[in-house]
């Protein structure tokens, strides 16, 4: 599962390359300097899985600065894009060529929010997979805010089981929900992560052009993603007769009832039976992770029976607790 992280701009957390970024405090991390051609970036250090349903929302600020014109930066050239990221490259990469994603590598996927220098052409969001910025594989000329001064705000949702990308966008700090995504893009991801079970490095990087006074400056950034949804989840040995020692698998799904395909979770478990009015705890010392959804349980019990299994999850909070529920049975002899 991946837990809804807001991530403040700790130079601990990530790995910020380019030498131009400007972590001005854990709520601010200015991505160029505005002093000519620059390529930046900023990668998460710890890897979430791409193939997953996931969220990534940030908010971000264009201004102009520093600018040596008559008339000030009112009539300063301002030229660059931005980009949020995911990518199965390297820790460290940083891109190349054209806009803030080329060279990237065959497995990335670059949503790119440009501001052209052209006045005449309009600011877009696109979408670009493999580093290649040749083609655009979806398009919006519905972004005419970027360059305000204000603070905007861009989601990415991912649904693994659609597999559908959505990217929203406006002014503000948060979402409006009452607006259609400014892209909505038919596209499979486990065909672009295919590498450490789709596992990547989630980041931003940024791109501004010789002679451009814009200064990009990255607010928050958060991931997020669909919960794992206790009544959606099963045992694969349900109904079936088994050891008083031994394994079952759990099989997680989201509350989409999606399959999940990766771990995280954090369980408890129980095996309860009630004629014999017997119960066994399995801590989380007992389930092991395999990182693709599943979880594989060893158990122990000293009476023969019918036993219900009860999951919860540890890392479940507040609003989130889904309590004690019933996933599967099993028959012991």
């Amino acid at each position: 599962m991946t837990p809804r992280v807001q991530q403040n701009f700790d130079a601990g957390l990530w790995n910020i390359m380019g030498g131009k970024i400007n972590v001005e405090n854990s709520g601010s991390v200015k991505l160029n300097s505005g002093s000519g051609a620059e390529k930046s970036a900023m990668w998460l250090k710890t890897k979430y899985n791409a193939v997953d349903d996931f969220s990534i929302t940030a908010t971000a600020r264009v201004t102009l600065e520093n600018c040596p014109w008559l008339g000030g930066c009112s009539v300063a050239p301002h030229a660059g894009n931005f980009g949020l990221v995911i990518q199965q490259k390297s820790a460290t990469a940083l891109e190349s060529g054209d806009y803030a994603f080329g060279g990237m590598g065959p497995n990335s996927l670059g949503i790119l929010f440009d501001d052209p220098w052209n006045p005449t052409t309009s600011e877009k969001a696109m979408v670009f997979s493999g580093g290649d910025t040749g083609t655009a594989l979806a398009t919006s000329y519905d972004i005419d805010f970027l360059n305000d001064g204000s603070e905007n705000v861009f989601r990415v949702t991912y649904s693994a089981h659609y597999k559908t990308l959505q990217v929203h966008a406006n002014s503000g700090t948060t979402i409006n929900e009452n607006l259609e995504p400014k892209i909505t893009l038919q596209i499979d991801l486990n065909t672009i992560f295919t590498q450490d079970l789709g596992y990547a490095w989630f980041g931003v990087t940024d791109s501004i052009v010789s002679g451009s006074y814009s200064i990009y400056r990255l607010k928050s950034f958060e991931i997020g993603g669909v919960r794992t949804k206790l009544s959606n989840c099963n045992i694969e040995e349900e109904g079936l007769v088994l050891g008083k020692t031994g394994q079952f698998v759990m099989d997680t799904r989201t509350s989409c009832n999606t399959f999940r395909f990766s771990g995280g979770d954090l369980w408890s478990i129980k095996l309860k039976n009630l004629v014999a009015g017997y119960e066994a705890v399995v801590g989380t010392e007992g389930i092991v992770d395999v990182g693709t959804g599943q979880y594989r349980v060893s158990y122990a019990v000293e009476q023969t029976g019918n036993y219900k299994v009860l999951a919860t999850l540890l890392n479940d909070e507040g609003a989130d607790d889904q309590g004690e529920v019933e996933i599967g049975s099993f028959i012991v002899t």
